[in-house]
């Protein structure tokens, strides 16, 4: 074997660790977005994730330049988050500012740019903080204040100075992240401040800054204010999974209850599904079961069922074996058409396809035999009361 062959060889293997760690980093993406956010799934793909990049260290100067040229080639979150895995190992200040330059300009990588911040040594880390979180700039900042995010560092008074700023109020990219992030390192020395914060964004109409400032007030422990956040609860917006996951942990029963209601009457079924999961109401439980004959909703129906008694449908033997044909087959259809990926009515297949088929006749008659077991005036996650 020549010393070409031998060098192509190792450049293949680079490319394919390059392809296979952007492409796991996107199901990884997808499995914590996912409504069941399956551990072990996670877990699993995580490990394979730690094997490419090592990989890909053992010809570091070789693999960042491939992976700078798949960013290019795709323009892909997978892409960027390799190439700045590289970039952060190698110390290759130019090319940061390169995979800078292009997170700011194509947002939809922005998240694999900042996860990879995440899987680095601490040491890079702090340089690039040292960088950003003091620079003039403010796109840097708000990517420093994400970093330490993911990492759980305390920007200290760097963060009070945004919080205080009004040039920094006025982006709200900048600005959301640093009230979540006060919120994420639980600064009770700015819970007054953003309190005014969130009456002041309220007034003006400001919908990101008083969804986070609100949210944030909630989390530091002013509960009273999770009252403010129904209008993201009731309405689909980005923020309305956020919004239920703290107020319903938080309201009285019958309140939450009077807010799902007020939300069925606008919004999609399955939005509805996944509140009834969220506040762990076992009063619905017959009407989820229902949810379960409609292929687009059964899967997300059975997981909410799952959620509230704790059942695991396969261990149970409460789930179909097989995938219903007629699913296959309209899946089959919109493949074969080419629209599933802007199909609003197949839209969430990505999410859905690591729960399991529930089988709704055998869920009914356990709920038949069992429901009595389950006090209607509690709330239950996983079978336990809340």
């Amino acid at each position: 074997m020549t010393e070409t062959t031998i060098q192509d060889a190792f450049i293949d293997i680079t490319v394919e660790h390059v392809s296979e760690l952007s492409f796991l980093w996107l199901r990884r993406s997808q499995a914590i977005a996912g409504v069941n956010q399956e551990q072990r799934t996670i877990r699993k793909i995580e490990r394979r994730m730690t094997k490419h990049i090592a990989g890909l260290l053992l010809t570091l100067n070789t693999s960042e330049t491939l992976a700078l040229e798949a960013l290019q080639d795709f323009s892909g979150a997978g892409e960027c988050f390799t190439v700045t895995t590289m970039a952060l190992a190698s110390g290759n200040v130019d090319v940061m500012h390169q995979i800078l330059a292009f997170a700011q300009q194509n947002k939809r990588v922005q998240a694999g740019f900042i996860s990879a911040f995440g899987w680095s040594d601490l040491a890079p880390v702090r340089y690039w903080l040292g960088q950003w979180l003091y620079s003039d700039d403010l796109y840097q900042q708000y990517v420093a204040l994400a970093i330490c995010s993911i990492r759980g560092i305390d920007p200290g008074p760097k963060l009070t100075e945004i919080l205080k700023s009004r040039a920094h109020y006025k982006d709200d990219q900048l600005f959301s992240r640093a009230l979540r992030l006060a919120a994420e390192l639980n600064r009770q020395d700015l819970k007054i401040q953003i309190t005014e914060i969130a009456k002041f964004a309220h007034k003006e109409e400001n919908n990101a800054i008083a969804f986070w400032a609100f949210w944030s007030t909630t989390v530091l422990g002013s509960h009273g204010a999770a009252v403010h956040l129904k209008p993201w609860v009731i309405n689909e917006n980005q923020y309305q999974k956020k919004a239920m996951d703290i107020t319903f942990r938080l309201l009285p029963n019958n309140t939450a209850r009077d807010w799902i209601k007020t939300m069925a009457q606008s919004a999609p079924r399955r939005q509805t599904i996944i509140a009834i999961s969220t506040l762990g109401d076992v009063q619905p439980v017959g009407w989820l079961i229902q949810q379960m004959q409609d292929l687009t909703l059964a899967r997300i129906a059975g997981h909410a069922f799952s959620m509230i008694t704790g059942l695991d449908l396969e261990t149970q033997q409460l789930h179909l074996p097989e995938i219903p044909k007629e699913w296959a087959d309209m899946v089959e259809a919109f493949e074969d058409a080419d629209t599933i990926e802007s199909s609003a009515e197949l839209g969430f297949i990505a999410h859905d396809s690591y729960l399991p088929w529930p089988n709704a006749t055998k869920i009914h008659r356990y709920w038949q035999q069992h429901q009595h077991d389950y006090a209607t005036n509690q709330r239950y996650i996983m079978g336990s009361t809340i």
